[in-house]
């Protein structure tokens, strides 16, 4: 994307690169995503004042100030809600029906503080962020304020859209193009990594890191580090089978830098026969180890050996890293707190992840389809540390570990092939000079343009929801969000999926073990909910309604309706239609397929994957997952079906 010495430049103040645009457009965006949040979960209207109206059922006097000021028709749906604070005023956000939730705010349209002078007059102000974050400090503050501190969820706001400007930046630096067929992976892992986790106003604050580390570290702007060595002593020290009495270098250097490692154990009087080497992020030894494993370096449990080594770039997730000529990727722990989580890796997820991967490669042993379409990068070598007699559960082991992700060889040297993280697909950032799919159009001889977009949308509709419904049958389901699965094209048409990442690899055991599938016996805390073990089909297909459909995929789908100017009914028909025929020809026994199919299609409605409540219920610091909760939305396809819209 941008070459890091030209980011870096002199030490004059990086901040100096954030242009007022992005902070602005960065802002709008935050902003945006913020205000459906809050709309979804209903935080807006907790307490009852507050509720979607016409602009003609506004109080006379805020309706022709709102009317006066505001192109829109009387018919135009508004958020009112009256705010009690220093002085009372009303809130007004303009919205819309939309089919994946109740209302919807388009980012664009402006956010009005309205107040009532003593005259009669009503004065109208126009809401930026920080006056937004002002508002609904007054609007919490009796109904919310005794159950949630809120303080720390507006510092994650801000945070998000300082370093979302720093983002943007980036692509502005870089044209604003997205990545051309063929293109290499970590091109796109850095696209990807310019949206992030969609729809979610926190998702960029990385906390932990100032702006410099912010630019050096992420993945938009490409730049390339070190990764920094460490000796661990074997004995408190797991490994994965895939680890085959290898070490980390064995993978990931060349055969002079593992001299070097040789030449520091020897400088330091270590033996091998007692530490192995483990590589470390950057930042993860200069800010994080001293202060959370002093005691070990003290003893000696860990030593640093004064070697860096391996040129690297972070992917879209932070802490799982690629060489730019291609190779294998590592991912290290690393200690800042992304959408409220410390991007920990403990021992226990990788253990899990295992049990799941080889869970998945058994579906593709009994399943044609799977075996022939559905891929797995292969995580099973991996190190960790964890004290002897050592609680799986630990927080302060996870900061020291590796874990090298293989992608499939044939994929890789197969020259017609093209590897793309689906999260790739939902970038279209405001000022981008067009969308991936112009490139895959182009790479298939289609002509530019709705018709060519609904065609390959549904094409990578039918790809994604096909291999999830044939898992779904077996009762599994790994974790589909888009930065986990990778579409593979070949000669630009759907081969399949790629997943990666499966420590999250979700069951409903009366499903898997009907087909003499055992339970892979996941480690969990003992009497804690966990998600890996779901007591009934509708919490598993919960994952695939929320991750799969309401956030990746509808995420690419929002994101071609802005660039192509296209209307959002005709690619939710797309998703229904891919739907219904992956729930048809999964192979389902007869009573399950009604199950799946009154959840999907007849319940009124569907689950919600909350964002801003858990953030806001969050005590005691961040642990090593996202907070979650769940709430309701309306079934999008009984929406759609109301509303009698047809594809055109």
């Amino acid at each position: 994307m941008i070459d890091w010495v030209t980011v870096r430049g002199e030490d004059e103040g990086i901040t100096g690169m954030r242009s007022d645009h992005a902070l602005a457009q960065a802002s709008s965006d935050v902003l945006t995503d913020l205000i459906n949040a809050l709309l979804a979960e209903e935080l807006l209207s907790e307490d009852g004042n507050g509720r979607a109206a016409a602009v003609s059922e506004l109080p006379p006097p805020l309706r022709g100030a709102y009317l006066a000021n505001d192109a829109g028709s009387p018919k135009k749906l508004v958020f009112h809600r009256e705010v009690r604070g220093r002085e009372d005023y009303s809130l007004l956000i303009p919205v819309e029906a939309a089919f994946h939730q109740t209302y919807f705010f388009r980012g664009g349209d402006r956010v009005i503080q309205a107040k009532s002078g003593k005259n009669g007059n009503v004065t109208l102000r126009s809401l930026d962020l920080e006056a937004l974050l002002e508002v609904l400090a007054e609007c919490w503050n009796e109904s919310l304020a005794a159950k949630y501190d809120y303080t720390h969820f507006f510092e994650q706001i801000r945070l998000s859209a300082s370093h979302k400007a720093l983002s943007l930046q980036a692509q502005t630096s870089n044209g604003g193009r997205p990545p051309v067929f063929p293109a290499p992976l970590l091109e796109l892992e850095q696209w990807s990594a310019l949206r992030d986790r969609p729809f979610h106003p926190a998702a960029k604050a990385k906390e932990g890191w100032d702006d410099k580390e912010y630019v050096r570290y992420s993945a938009e702007y490409g730049g390339t580090f070190p990764l920094q060595w460490i000796a661990l002593r074997r004995d408190v020290m797991l490994s994965g089978d895939g680890a085959e009495g290898q070490e980390p270098a064995d993978f990931l250097l060349s055969a002079e830098e593992r001299g070097r490692l040789k030449a520091a154990f020897e400088r330091l009087g270590l033996s091998r026969d007692n530490y192995a080497a483990l590589p470390v992020h950057p930042w993860q030894m200069e800010r994080l180890l001293p202060r959370e494993l002093e005691r070990e370096l003290e003893a000696g449990v860990y030593v640093p050996l004064g070697i860096a080594s391996g040129e690297y770039a972070a992917t879209s997730s932070a802490r799982s890293l690629a060489p730019p000529g291609g190779g294998q990727h590592v991912k290290v722990p690393l200690g800042i707190v992304s959408l409220g989580a410390i991007r920990s890796l403990p021992a226990l997820y990788m253990t899990n992840g295992d049990r799941g991967q080889r869970l998945l490669h058994r579906l593709r042993a009994v399943d044609e389809t799977l075996s022939g379409r559905l891929f797995l990068c292969d995580e099973t070598a991996w190190w960790a540390y964890l004290p002897i007699a050592g609680d799986w559960f630990d927080d302060r082991p996870r900061h020291l570990s590796c874990q090298i992700r293989r992608y499939p060889g044939h994929l890789l040297s197969n020259q017609t092939i093209q590897l793309v993280p689906m999260s790739a697909f939902s970038v279209y950032e405001a000022g981008a000079e067009g969308h991936l799919f112009d490139s895959w159009m182009e790479l298939r001889g289609m002509q530019r343009g709705a018709k060519s977009v609904l065609q390959l949308f549904g094409e990578l509709c039918g790809e994604y929801l096909n291999l999830c419904m044939r898992m779904l049958r077996f009762g599994v389901l790994p974790e589909v969000h888009g930065q986990n699965v990778l579409l593979v094209l070949d000669q630009g048409k759907p081969a399949g999926l790629l997943l990666r990442d499966h420590d999250t690899v979700r069951l409903h055991i009366p499903w898997l073990t009907r087909y003499g599938i055992a339970d892979p016996e996941y480690i969990v805390k003992p009497d804690r909910p966990n998600s890996l073990y779901n007591e009934t089909p509708e919490q598993l297909l919960f994952y695939l309604q929320t991750l799969g459909i309401q956030v990746s995929l509808y995420a690419i789908a929002e994101s071609l309706a802005r660039c192509y100017r296209m209307e959002e009914d005709s690619l939710w028909q797309v998703m229904r239609g891919s739907l219904e025929h992956a729930v048809s020809c999964a192979g389902w026994p007869d009573e399950d397929r009604k199950t799946v199919e009154e959840l999907l299609f007849e319940k009124e409605t569907w689950p919600w994957k909350q964002i801003v409540t858990p953030l806001l219920k969050q005590q005691g610091g961040p642990g090593g997952s996202m907070p979650s909760g769940s709430g309701l939305a309306p079934n999008p396809f009984i929406k759609l079906s109301n509303r009698g819209l047809t594809v055109k």
